[in-house]
């Protein structure tokens, strides 16, 4: 099936499957129903977080940062990030979560991920927090 938000009507749509509001609409409470995808990309150097859903960190061959968008920009916006290593055991590299300057995640600046951890963090507006997640 296809996922389909009740309530709303997209205009602008552009592209197979892809919703497009125009003047940024507040929508409250949608219901979605059937299938749909979140987006998901590989990292296997440093980079800042953007506008996929999930992030999964290689640092098989070298220490790699994912620093997260600044929270007070992005309220509400939430990421998955995940550390799979190409080899089943861990390298001796780090997979760092680094919140922006000034901010933080649970509380502290940086967070270092063992080979298959992952967290689920959201913005609150100031700071990011850890709504979920795994540790291997």
């Amino acid at each position: 099936g296809h996922a389909t938000i009740e309530g709303v009507t997209a205009t602008g749509a552009t592209g197979t499957g892809k919703f497009v509001f125009d003047n940024s609409p507040t929508i409250t409470s949608p219901t979605v129903s059937g299938n749909f995808n979140l987006s998901v990309t590989t990292i296997t150097s440093s980079t800042t977080a953007a506008d996929y859903a999930t992030y999964i960190i290689n640092a098989q061959s070298g220490n790699v940062t994912l620093t997260l968008p600044s929270a007070t920009t992005y309220t509400s916006r939430r990421y998955t990030i995940m550390r799979i290593d190409t080899y089943q055991h861990s390298s001796a590299y780090k997979a760092i979560v680094a919140a922006a300057s000034g901010q933080t995640i649970n509380g502290v600046g940086l967070i270092n991920l063992a080979n298959n951890d992952s967290i689920t963090i959201q913005s609150n507006g100031a700071n990011w927090v850890i709504i979920g997640g795994g540790m291997a």
